[in-house]
């Protein structure tokens, strides 16, 4: 089995801001904007309908949590970024924001991996991660049923208060008894198992023909009949070659186990999250990208891995 890390969610460049931990340990991540990806026609040149924000609920247990904090008006991703960048300010969330409120004009969203089927409740469908078209032809002989990925992304602390969720501080840490980096973090959120390996048309299952509301990976802009790849998850984990009683592909909740950045450095100035610690990541580790194997470069001299 191989381990594949693989970034997901808001990031500097798509989105402009750190998925949320909320203070009960819950997971989400926000899914990219999806406006350059998007024809509106799949594979097979059929009208579908994208996913937009609006559409993705937020989970029962975390949406509970919110109620009970009395946000209880939180039903969809796209009340949730707005609730949280209420004041923010930055150029891409400012975007972001006026799109949302623009309810003549959809706004669409790269749900992908999708692991959470709860999500969009009234769509028939399993677990699914799509490849680029242009990266299946690296991948294609790395990755093999029963390879594993652990999805990854850029995650901050948030706060509740004044019916407000905000991003914590570091005066904030003795509320989530946790450190607090106000830069945010790396962390591992998610799981994925590959169980079914997509790259014809033919192998398509039958929900991803009927399902009006299809996956990113078969709108037209990103099917390619000779290059696609789409992932199904296995029913459940299989761990050295038995079945576990886990699903094949799911959210975590938030654990120090599941940090990537090291975490040992001035929180407030000098935190860099793609600094890993490398007691995940020893120099002796074996390491690639894409299949080539990572040099010692990126070991850093006070430990830690680039």
């Amino acid at each position: 089995m191989k381990i594949i890390l693989s970034r997901k969610g808001f990031d500097s460049s798509f989105g402009g801001s750190p998925s949320p931990i909320f203070p009960n340990g819950s997971l989400i991540s926000l899914p990219i904007p999806a406006h350059n990806y998007v024809s509106g026609y799949d594979y097979d040149n059929k009208e579908y309908t994208p996913v937009e924000y609006k559409y993705l609920q937020i989970p029962s247990d975390i949406r509970i949590f919110l109620q009970k904090k009395g946000l209880d008006n939180i039903e969809s991703y796209s009340d949730l970024i707005l609730n949280l960048f209420e004041h923010k300010q930055g150029k891409k969330i400012k975007k972001i924001k006026k799109a949302l409120l623009d309810k003549n004009t959809p706004y669409y969203c790269h749900l992908d991996p999708d692991l959470v089927l709860e999500l969009l409740p009234s769509v028939q469908r399993s677990p699914v991660f799509g490849v680029l078209p242009n990266y299946i032809e690296t991948f294609k002989n790395i990755i093999k049923p029963y390879d594993l990925f652990l999805f990854f992304g850029w995650y901050r602390w948030v706060i509740i208060e004044n019916g407000k969720i905000r991003y914590a501080i570091k005066r904030d840490s003795d509320k989530i008894r946790h450190e607090v980096s106000v830069k945010g973090i790396h962390l591992i959120f998610g799981y994925f198992q590959v169980g079914k390996i997509i790259k014809d048309e033919n192998d398509l299952e039958p929900w991803m023909r009927q399902n009006r509301i299809k996956h990113p990976h078969l709108d037209m802009k990103l099917w390619n009949k000779s290059k696609n790849g789409i992932y199904i998850a296995t029913k459940k984990l299989v761990l050295n070659k038995k079945e576990t009683e886990f699903n094949g592909a799911g959210i975590f909740n938030f654990n120090k186990g599941l940090i990537l950045t090291e975490m040992n450095k001035d929180l407030n100035n000098s935190l860099n999250k793609s600094l890993w610690r490398n007691d995940y990541f020893p120099p002796t580790s074996y390491v690639s990208h894409y299949g080539d194997k990572i040099d010692k470069s990126h070991w850093t001299n006070k430990g830690g891995f680039q």
